[in-house]
């Protein structure tokens, strides 16, 4: 089976940005993501998808890069390289933060796609999600109530939603 390449564009949940605006959060990529601006969010596009799918999306996918929230007295988390299972399960990611600047890999995300959104082109060894939506776990609500306060995530609630595109490296049709 060919391993395909493959982007995500990502961007924060109206709810959960208004959240964080009104602690004085600010969100940035961390590279080599880069941000994305088309949105009143803000959002970023993960590159150097990697991973290993069947033709009808299932498997599992991996990104590098990812996103940070710091505050005004520079409390700040880092959440990166992002891999999980298709269609459905807890996204993992490295998350470094203020008090942990090692780093520590946990499940942060939680999400059950819609297997409607998933469209697979065969022909051109290509395959989309379109309208993937990532809830707050309560792992990522304590991480983010320990560095910002109380309600600043809550467990349950969407923090993101986004889209995915692929490419079969070595795939003919």
């Amino acid at each position: 089976m060919p391993e395909p390449s493959g982007s995500a564009i990502v961007h924060l949940d109206p709810g959960q940005w208004k959240k964080l605006k009104d602690r004085k959060i600010t969100f940035s990529a961390v590279a080599p993501a880069t941000l994305e601006t088309g949105l009143a969010e803000p959002g970023m596009r993960l590159v150097s998808g990697v991973g290993v799918l069947d033709l009808t999306g299932r498997g599992r996918l991996g990104f590098k890069g990812g996103f940070r929230l710091q505050d005004t007295a520079g409390a700040f988390v880092e959440v990166t390289d992002p891999s999980g299972m298709l269609p459905r399960g807890s996204a993992t990611c490295l998350v470094r933060t203020s008090a942990d600047g090692g780093g520590t890999r946990m499940e942060l995300f939680d999400y059950s796609l819609d297997v409607t959104k998933i469209h697979v082109s065969p022909l051109s060894a290509a395959f989309g999600i379109d309208e993937a939506v990532a809830k707050v776990n309560p792992v990522l609500a304590k991480v983010l109530t320990d560095l910002f306060g109380e309600g600043a995530g809550t467990a349950g609630t969407t923090f993101a939603q986004g889209s995915v595109d692929f490419g079969f490296m070595g795939a003919t049709p």
